[in-house]
């Protein structure tokens, strides 16, 4: 692991330096090898698609069929089966022709199996993984008996015979010296171990366990029978293993070209090893440490690449590790004056914390919701999540609310009592009956759930009007904020016109991006909404042909206060500006020239107190494990200290209103969440957009 950027180097030296095709094949199979396993599996490709051009070029046809073998593993990465599952047959009659050995017979086998697991033919997967074994043995070979029980492994644990599973992954651990073998074996077992105890588990307290509908929703002391909780204890020595490869390689990849996109991938093939572990610890009554856990792979990359930066513009005085301790953790928030509300989804619970910094210590609390074969309104969990929160709301199929009637049933509605009825119980009996006015709140990546828009105890009002939210990626990125400026009051707002960047309806030109072609339409109420913002802190606006990408990017960096309301793009996250050129004409120009890029606003230098994209989804993008890819976090990556930006579309008229209070109420003198807060119930007071 900690060889990692060496063998990137020297495989990419070695494709520079070879002297034939042979050496050049072997150099672009090992880089595939090193990045499919990293989980770049497009990258992957991209090297394999070399290997096997030069592989067909020398006539070696045994190399050709086991390039077509890495080619289909990397496209079973991808999720492309069509592709995977033609170069793995290619692969196999390669083999079977050509080099019909049991090693590289059992290899195929082992190939074939994983593309049809993957597609959810486990039948079809065990009798290829089955063959595998009986070639493999044959052979005397025991890389490939250890893979073919470790396949056979996934297979009984997809059909939860968790015990065929534990037996299978055991044997796997004892054949194979190999470290990557090793690791991959103990995260399965671990995971099964895991799920055997969960299938077992006695537990003495009555309400321990609860169902998301229970009204207590607060965790009991369960007492575990010995048995069960030994399976715990073991699902842990496996996991924590495998968190000490991940921190390992994460320290070798620190500080390279390639260091970022790695992290990312490294967070997404370990997501499910930290999903388990607080598992674990959580049935241990071990809570804060499996927080601990949580926020170890909590948006870890955006986190130390600001660390790295800060420091190395000594704008802080660091003392903390990374990733955080539990003591670091409560050191930091202690340094808050609000309570910190943490959520993590497991797959199986979402776990929430509570801490409260309360006389010099930090009071935890939490509460896990079960959601393994619970319904949201007649769907599952993710399925709610995704679909009716996510996507539809975002793509406007539904209205979250119809009438101005806070009793009209909205998709939110099995939120209120899962979230908000545990949540508020503890933050009132912590702080004697009553709630405090603003908490941190660090949203799992995958629950972007609108707090501000559930509904309060009573039914009466929606969260948002009791409680302010201030949103942190992690706690290692609250941290780092908590050293910087004080945001924006009246008091700190700029009063020179320079020191605002405020952009609004650019004259964007036809483009292409991504292999087509784009047409974006003029918006007339973004140019309005940045006139009216121009207006109320007394700075201009660039509309038109002058928010060019250029001249927008400089300002970028000179500007204390940045207000951007323009197209956006949902996936990607860009920012549509003015081309160079102007907006006339039907002859499309290169994206580049007018898409203000993620990548491209990271490598800028900005020092605003606040930045405010008011486009549609200027909040999504990529989500993944270790966070949303997107352009808010390239604004925080970039130095940004807060950054505004929406989940999904809001309509043009709404957005204008809420942007001319939100900037009064900046004005006036209040606090950025403040302000936000009393934006959103002023454009309510108009009963068009009364809820």
């Amino acid at each position: 692991a900690s060889m990692i950027m060496d063998a990137l180097e020297a495989y990419s030296r070695a494709i520079q330096t070879a002297t034939d095709d042979s050496e050049q094949h072997a150099a672009y199979t090992g880089l595939g090898t090193l990045h499919h396993a990293l989980g770049d599996h497009a990258s992957a490709v991209q090297q394999y698609t070399q290997s096997l051009s030069l592989a067909e070029r020398t006539g070696d046809l045994v190399s050709v069929a086991n390039a077509h073998g890495n080619m289909g593993n990397a496209y079973v990465g991808l999720h492309q089966w069509d592709k995977a599952l033609s170069h793995l047959h290619k692969s196999l009659d390669l083999v079977l022709e050509h080099d019909p050995v049991p090693q590289a017979i059992g290899r195929a086998y082992n190939n074939l199996g994983t593309a049809y697991q993957s597609l959810g033919e486990w039948d079809r997967a065990h009798e290829y993984y089955e063959l595998a074994l009986g070639q493999c043995i044959y052979g005397k070979d025991l890389v490939g008996q250890a893979r073919a029980h470790g396949n056979l492994g996934n297979i009984a644990m997809l059909k939860k015979d968790f015990l065929e599973a534990i037996e299978n992954f055991t044997e796997t651990l004892q054949i194979s010296s190999d470290p990557v073998i090793q690791i991959t074996a103990n995260h399965n077992r671990g995971c099964c171990l895991c799920e055997r105890a969960r299938e077992i588990t006695v537990v003495d307290n009555q309400g321990a366990q609860i169902a998301y509908h229970d009204p207590s929703m607060l965790r009991g002391k369960s007492v575990l029978a010995r048995p069960v909780q030994k399976l715990y204890e073991e699902a842990l020595e496996d996991l924590t293993l495998v968190i000490g490869s991940y921190e390992k390689t994460l320290h070798s990849i620190k500080g390279s070209g390639e260091g970022l996109g790695l992290s990312v991938s490294l967070a997404e093939n370990n997501s499910r090893t930290f999903h388990f572990i607080q598992d674990c610890l959580c049935a241990l009554d071990r809570h804060f440490d499996a927080l601990v856990y949580a926020e170890q792979s909590r948006s870890r990359s955006l986190g130390e690449l600001l660390l790295k930066k800060k420091k190395a513009s000594q704008e802080i005085d660091w003392t903390y590790s990374s990733p955080l301790s539990s003591q670091d953790m409560r050191d930091i928030v202690l340094g808050q004056s609000r309570d910190v509300v943490y959520l993590s989804y497991t797959g199986a619970h979402l776990l929430v914390w509570v801490l409260s910094p309360m006389h010099g210590k930090v009071v935890s609390n939490m509460f896990e919701v079960k959601l393994s074969g619970v319904l949201f309104n007649g769907c599952t969990w993710e399925s709610f999540l995704h679909t009716t929160l996510s996507e539809n709301v975002a793509d406007h199929s539904l209205e979250i609310f119809e009438h101005c009637s806070y009793s009209v049933p909205s998709p939110l509605q099995p939120l209120d009592s899962v979230l908000v009825k545990p949540l508020l119980s503890l933050l009132t009996s912590v702080h004697s009956d009553h709630l405090p006015r603003e908490i941190v709140l660090v949203p799992d990546s995958n629950t972007l759930i609108p707090f501000a828009a559930l509904l309060g105890l009573d039914g009466s009002g929606f969260l948002g009007d009791r409680l302010r939210f201030r949103i942190m990626p992690s706690v290692l990125v609250m941290g780092l904020m908590q050293q910087a400026s004080p945001l924006l009051t009246l008091v700190s707002i700029p009063t020179d016109s320079r020191d605002f960047c405020i952009v609004g309806d650019p004259a964007i030109p036809p483009f292409r991006h991504n292999g087509e072609e784009w047409k974006l339409g003029r918006l007339p109420h973004a140019r309005r909404e940045a006139r009216w913002v121009g207006h109320i802190l007394m700075g201009g606006a660039l509309m038109d042909d002058e928010a060019t990408k250029w001249k927008v990017s400089d300002m970028l960096e000179k500007a204390k206060l940045v207000h951007i309301a323009t197209h956006g793009g949902r996936a990607s996250g860009f920012l549509a500006l003015a081309g160079s050129s102007g907006g006339s004409g039907d002859c499309p120009v290169e994206g580049s020239d007018v898409l203000l890029l993620p990548s491209e606003v990271e490598q800028m230098n900005i020092r605003a107190a606040l930045v405010v994209l008011s486009s549609c989804d200027s909040g999504r993008g990529m989500v993944r494990a270790d966070g949303i890819i997107g352009m808010g976090r390239a604004f925080l990556l970039a130095g940004a200290q807060s950054v505004l930006t929406t989940l999904w579309r809001i309509p043009d008229e709404s957005a204008g209103m809420f942007m001319q209070f939100f900037y009064q109420y900046l004005v006036d003198g209040l606090g950025t969440t403040h302000a936000l807060q009393k934006a959103t119930m002023s454009v309510r007071c108009f009963r068009k957009y009364s809820q």
